[in-house]
Parts: C-alpha cells; structure tokens; sequence
C-alpha cells in the first residue's frame, strides 16, 4: 500500500491527556458530535434488536418455529450469515457511486432509513424466505451506510486527531452495543418481542430525522474545508 502510515508529529503526552483531546475535540464539533450520537443510537438499536431475535425464529413457541438445529443450518449457510456477507459485499460495491449521485449525507439517510424500516419486515412477515431477503437487505444497506459514514468521519477529522477522535467515536459507538443488548432484554421480558423489535426500528429512523439537522451536504462541505485548511496550518508550520 502506498502512502504515509506515520504521523508526522507524534504525541509525546500522557495518554490520558491524548483521550481527553480526543473527546474534547469530538464534542466540539458539531457534525463529528451527530456522527458519533447516531452511530450510538443505531448500534445501540441493532443490538436490542439482534439480542432477543433469535426467540422469535426458535422453539415451539417462537413465531416461525425453528428446531435449534435448524436455526444453526440457517445461520450458518444461508441468509442470516452467508445471504448478510452477500449483501454487505454487494451494498459496499455501488456506494461510493451512490455517494456522488445522491451526495453523501442523502445516502447515509436513505441507506439507515431503508434499513430502519426492513427491520419491521420479520414482525409482519415471520417466515424464512422472508427472513433470507430481509437479511441481504440489511447487508447491503449496512455496508452503505458504513462506507458514506467512515468516509465521511474520515474526511472531516484533522490528521493529527485522527486517531484520538476516532478512538473517541468508537468508544460511544461500541459501547451502546451492550447496554442495547440489556435494553433489549429488559423489554422483551416485560411487552414482548414485537415491541423490541418495534421500537429498534423506530429509534434508528428517529436517529435518521435528527442526524439530518446538523448534518447536511453544507455542513459537511464546511467541516470538510476547515479540516483541509488546519492540515495546512500545521504542515506550513512544521
């Protein structure tokens, strides 16, 4: 791979102080700020979701009756493991086409709205043809998602941050996974699995119209340029 793997300017601080950095530059920054609250709240969703979704496929009591045996066969060879890769290989493909076309903010809105309401389908729809598609929709829609968000992330964070405030994004963004999982648990003991399968999809298109805001193709242009030119500063000052 061609290119620069080193920062020209390395830290020479007390990691805490780096962390800190990193947090304080991501919260200071509006549209890094909506980036890493909806990657949480997405993450947050996906997790409840897929923690308590195999109930609803498996057992005598479950809604599509699956055998544990036949769960793993699905899992395993067709759509809710190979059909899902499929689909994330296949959504990965056109997105940065997509991106030029639609703009890249219309593009992550579109992909996490479509993605939003296919988790829906397996409520209304409880059989395993249904699941399959469901489950490469979800692939391709994910990797579109994940390819206009990083990109994205990446473009608008300073070079020199680059690795702290990411750092800092992860943090939000992974650790909504377990406390969704507990969330999700918790519902799903108490209302039942259609309402956590209900309100996973209704918390990602909330998170979808909120992010839409502050994140727009001019503030992105904007965060865009004022990334550039701090870059300069700092090379025409090294």
């Amino acid at each position: 791979m061609r290119g620069r793997f080193r920062v020209e300017v390395p830290s020479t601080r007390p990691l805490r102080a780096d962390i800190a950095d990193g947090l304080r530059h991501l919260w200071g920054h509006r549209v890094l700020r909506a980036l890493s609250v909806f990657a949480g709240a997405l993450n947050f969703a996906n997790a409840a979701y897929f923690a308590v979704f195999v109930l609803w496929i498996v057992g005598d009591e479950s809604r599509v009756g699956l055998s544990p045996r036949g769960y793993g066969l699905v899992a395993a060879v067709t759509a809710l493991a190979a059909v899902t890769a499929l689909g994330a290989v296949t959504g990965s493909l056109p997105a940065e086409k997509l991106s030029r076309r639609a703009g890249q903010v219309s593009a992550l809105i579109i992909a996490d709205l479509v993605n939003g309401a296919l988790l829906l389908v397996p409520v209304f729809l409880p059989t395993i043809a249904a699941i399959g598609l469901t489950a490469a929709l979800l692939g391709a829609t994910n990797a579109v998602s994940d390819v206009v968000l990083v990109s994205l992330r990446q473009r608008i964070i300073r070079e020199e941050s680059l690795g702290r405030v990411n750092a800092a994004i992860r943090l939000i963004g992974m650790g909504a996974a377990p406390l969704g999982a507990a969330a999700g648990g918790f519902l799903g003991a108490r209302a039942g699995l259609p309402a956590v399968f209900c309100a996973a999809a209704v918390l990602r298109l909330v998170a979808v119209v909120l992010v839409s805001r502050p994140v727009t193709n001019r503030s992105v242009a904007a965060a865009e340029r004022a990334a550039q030119e701090a870059e300069a500063v700092l090379r025409s000052a090294v």
